[in-house]
């Protein structure tokens, strides 16, 4: 389905009016960002990019929709099952077009660059940093396996490494894995 045949501007939205689909951005965005936005968007709308309904993984589909907008101001139907709780994005792109998307748009108008930098991989680390401080905090783990999803320059993953751990990680984004490898 395409994104214009989804939207539905009188779904009821549970947490407030700035939840609901304005197409504006909360955030603010660069003029790289911005053009990044406007390519997504005209994909969206021409059809390029492909949403399905999922069904809820309790099997029942009664839910609610708490919001229909992100920070970038996307359409982005946001709702919780009554039955199981679960909150999730429905509908969702398929497969193939979250690939696209995570390919072509997201680590542009995420970052607001092209191209990866030190700065951005410095940033993951100092996350790692955080994330590693936690779980050692809660837990009594000091070896295993990480496996990040999403890991863009993998910074995320280096504290653990040097904590002993075996770390691993996928991206889509192919110059943000081979920079990370770099600075590893």
């Amino acid at each position: 389905m395409k994104q214009k045949d989804l939207i539905n501007k009188d779904e009821e939205i549970l947490l407030s009016k700035r939840f609901q689909y304005p197409r504006k951005p909360i955030v603010k965005l660069n003029s790289l960002q911005l053009r990044i936005k406007e390519l997504f968007e005209r994909a969206l709308d021409e059809g390029d990019l492909i949403f399905n309904y999922i069904p809820c993984n309790c099997g029942k589909d009664n839910a609610s929709v708490l919001a229909t907008t992100d920070r970038y101001g996307f359409w982005v139907r946001t709702v919780i099952c009554h039955n199981c709780g679960l909150i999730r994005t429905n509908p969702q792109l398929t497969p193939e077009s979250s690939q696209n998307f995570y390919k072509k748009y997201y680590r542009s108008l995420y970052t607001g660059s092209k191209i990866p930098d030190t700065r951005f991989f410095d940033n993951q680390k100092r996350n790692g940093e955080k994330k590693l401080s936690f779980i050692t905090q809660y837990t009594n783990l000091t070896s295993g396996n990480v496996f990040e999803v999403g890991t863009g320059a993998g910074g995320i993953l280096i504290p653990f490494k040097n904590a002993g751990f075996d770390v691993y990680g996928v991206d889509y984004d192919i110059e943000y894995l081979q920079m990370g490898k770099k600075l590893d």
